[in-house]
This record gives structure tokens, sequence and C-alpha cells, in this order.
């Protein structure tokens, strides 16, 4: 296995490697990871048979891997090299080394996280908990829902009704939000779905990708007509409904807060588990000076 920096990454055959793998990451397409990574290369071996992506910073001349926003995980595609191969690589090349996988590999004690996700049948519904029904009822008498390719509207919702409950959501963050949307949309991987009163007050909207057999929710916000009109299950309902016959799975995209877990749960979704793993061999100094920013 070698490592390639981006620029040098053929996007057809990498994008082509991803597409055919039976592992289902929409995370590492070559455009997602340009939409969220600060910079990105990648080990491969034998023409991009197997791959992995190395999203990475450089502070101070401390080069670091880390797990861009807007990506949950990242995972080998293909049998060339394993996990023992690539923790041995980062070590040697990368003082800071943190990335998520879906599974507990023996590298190291990781932190046990959760994601949220529900399969898709005919009778999907019948999963929903008696309230998620409930407000899809009440939502469906006074709303109606549509794609739009207005990206602002989520935008500005997002921003402001939620982005300011977030502390590490800056700026910076929703620049990588804005570029990743207008990403999916010119791949054709994504579509934005809002939900809208009789008098053309948008009550929600949420950012949904779509890739092989999965739906995964990326981002979403509402106002405060939504809690009591019910718009973000109503919303939900309406994307099931649309996209049930070519899809199996949908994908909360999971939280480590409990409330919005509570959320997704009450569409009959399932927890899984997937580990975050950390090493921190940087300087002593350069230690000191992240304590010192996150105070």
């Amino acid at each position: 296995m070698k490592f390639i920096e981006r620029k040098a990454i053929d996007s057809l055959k990498w994008d082509t490697r991803i597409q055919q793998d039976a592992i289902e990451n929409i995370f590492l397409y070559s455009w997602y990871l340009d939409a969220t990574a600060e910079n990105w290369g990648a080990l491969v071996s034998n023409d991009y048979k197997t791959i992995l992506p190395i999203p990475y910073t450089i502070r101070l001349g401390v080069r670091q891997m880390y797990q861009p926003v807007f990506t949950r995980e990242v995972d080998i595609i293909g049998d060339d090299f394993n996990w023992e191969d690539v923790y041995k690589y980062l070590q040697t090349h990368f003082k800071v080394i943190a990335f998520r996988h879906q599974h507990k590999l023996s590298i190291d004690q990781p932190i046990s996280r959760k994601y949220q996700y529900i399969n898709i049948g005919d009778d999907f519904a019948a999963q929903f908990k008696t309230n998620a029904k409930r407000l899809v009822k009440k939502a469906d008498k006074v709303l109606e829902y549509e794609s739009s390719d207005n990206m602002e509207i989520l935008i500005d919702l997002f921003k402001d009704n939620v982005a300011h409950k977030i502390e590490s959501f800056g700026e910076n963050e929703l620049v990588h939000l804005h570029q990743l949307l207008n990403a999916a949309i010119n791949h054709k991987k994504g579509l934005l779905y809002i939900a809208k009163d009789n008098e053309d007050n948008i009550h929600a909207a949420g950012f949904f990708l779509f890739d092989k057999t999965k739906i995964t929710y990326l981002k979403g916000a509402g106002t405060d007509a939504a809690k009591k009109s019910g718009a973000m299950f109503g919303l939900f309902n309406y994307v099931l409904n649309t996209h049930q016959s070519k899809f199996k799975t949908l994908d909360f995209g999971g939280s480590e807060i409990e409330g919005v877990a509570n959320f997704f749960r009450k569409f009959g979704a399932s927890d899984q588990e997937y580990f975050s793993y950390t090493l921190d061999n940087s300087p002593f100094w350069f230690k000191f000076l992240k304590k010192l920013k996150h105070r």
C-alpha cells in the first residue's frame, strides 16, 4: 500500500470502486470528502483494488488524521491490507490519529458510540411508536411536502434554530455544510425536502442522501411552529413513502444527544454501535496549546 495525496487520486476510479463495493458508506466518495475534509489523501494498493481515505490537518507542523464534520466513519474498501497495517502506517506518519469505524478493532481501546436506523419495508409505518403515528396524522392534515432546489431554506433554518445550540458548530461548519449539499445535488446523491402550510410558511426542512440501498438523513431543522404541527414527523414519513420501493434502510445518522436519539427511536429505530479511536502522540507543547484553546 502507498499513500497518495488528493490531487493525484483518480476520482473516477475511486468513486467507481466505492460504488461497486458491498460496503455502503456514502462518506467515502471523493466528492463527499472534498466537501467536508480540510485535506485528504488515501492509502491505495493494486490500482484502487483496496483503498482507505485519510482526512488530515496540519497545525504548527503537526500532522493529524481526523474525522471530518458530517462524516461518521471510515472503512477500508478491499482486502489487500487491514487495520493493523494501517495503524502501523498512521503511527509513523501522523502525530495524532482520530477516526471512527463500524467495528471494534484490536488496535486500541475505543469509545463506544451509537446511531439509529430502521429497515424499510412495505409496512414501515407499523414500526412507528404511537406518538409518532399521531404526529404524522396531525402534520398531514395541515402541511404539504415537496422537494426543493433552494439549499438556502435549510441553511437559514439551521442557522436560526439549530446551529447556536451546538457548541462545536460555527461558520466553518456552515461552509462545509453548504459545500456538501451542493456536491450531493450535483452528483445526484441528495435531495432537500420541505414541509409547508397552505400559506407557504415553511415549518421544516431535511436533507437526505441516497446511495445503493440506503437513505441517510444528513441534516434538518424546524421552526417553533414545527413543534406544534409535527412537521418533522410528517416529513420523515413522506420521504419514506416516496422512496420505500428503491431503498432498504433509513440511516438517521445518529446522535449522542439523548433527546435527538429518542426522536429517531419514535420511528421504531434501533441503535447500532460504532467506535471512536484516538491516539495522541503530539508534542507536549502542542497538547498544552490545544488545552488553552478549548478553555
